[in-house]
């Protein structure tokens, strides 16, 4: 069946929120002859209790959803809140509908199964039908779009605005206007220091100057790995250079001597070039 055959409508198209009104109640109603299966959907689950975000909504009646919203979970949304809600709504067919009765009457699984036709396992029927491969064609759901706006009780603008936005306000007495002090949010602006710079500004420098520094210093020490490397190499030419001499001249040094004088050499040149890198 065609979502646009189907007679439902909705009490409310905005959440209207403040600090006195934190509940908006949406009633959904079925004006049809069948039973529909509803889904409350919502872009920030966390920032609102919903009750029942699924449900049914039998023929000829209506049922009321609450939307409650928690309002300690507004700081942590930036200087903009744009909520949007999505409301589903489907049509059960006969099968379903008679699933539904079975679900009713002590909640008898296997009647279940038989009444959908199914192999699967329906822990939760409501589930069930809302899985994208039990919905016979996206035109069989029909979608309601909702927004959300919050006011703080100063201040007629959104939440958003009212941070950033000063209201003019006139004197009952006919002087000229003056501009509404902006409430004090305590988390949007920076603590000044001397010099009209910010803690934040401050710390940055440092962490650059100090960025700087290791910079330079793993630059020093990969010049020093090089020339201890080449060093290393020059020592073992000049130690192969003695072998060869030795072995040409018949004078036959003992392996433990050539290893010990390799060493002895090796530990000297690096001695002496600690000396110079240091000076």
């Amino acid at each position: 069946m065609s979502s646009a055959t189907l007679d439902v409508s909705i009490s409310l198209q905005r959440f209207n929120f403040d600090p006195k009104k934190k509940v908006n109640v949406l009633t959904i109603t079925n004006a049809g002859s069948k039973v529909v299966a509803y889904k409350l959907k919502l872009s920030s689950p966390l920032r609102y209790v919903v009750r029942p975000r699924m449900g049914y909504v039998e023929p000829g009646s209506s049922e009321d959803v609450s939307v409650t919203i928690r309002v300690e979970t507004l700081k942590d949304a930036g200087s903009r809140v744009k909520d949007k809600f999505q409301l589903e709504v489907r049509e059960l067919n006969s099968n379903e509908a008679a699933a539904k009765a079975a679900d009713g009457k002590g909640h008898d699984r296997a009647s279940v199964k038989n009444a959908l036709n199914t192999t699967e396992d329906v822990p939760d029927l409501l589930t069930w039908l809302w899985k994208s491969e039990n919905i016979p064609s996206p035109k069989d759901v029909k979608k309601f779009f909702i927004e959300t706006v919050y006011e703080s009780g100063e201040v007629s603008n959104p939440v958003h605005d009212a941070f950033t936005t000063p209201r003019r306000t006139a004197d009952v007495s006919g002087a000229t206007p003056q501009t509404a002090a902006v409430p004090d949010t305590g988390y949007l602006k920076a603590t000044p220091v001397a010099g009209g710079a910010t803690p934040q500004s401050g710390q940055g420098e440092r962490i650059q100057n100090e960025n700087a520094k290791l910079k330079a210093e793993l630059a020093d020490l990969e010049q020093r790995k090089n020339h201890l490397k080449m060093k290393s190499k020059e020592y073992e030419a000049a130690s192969e250079e003695l072998r060869s001499k030795s072995e040409k001249s018949g004078m036959m040094i003992p392996a433990w001597l050539f290893i010990m004088l390799c060493f002895a050499s090796f530990y000297t040149g690096l001695v002496f070039d600690k000396f110079n890198v240091a000076a």
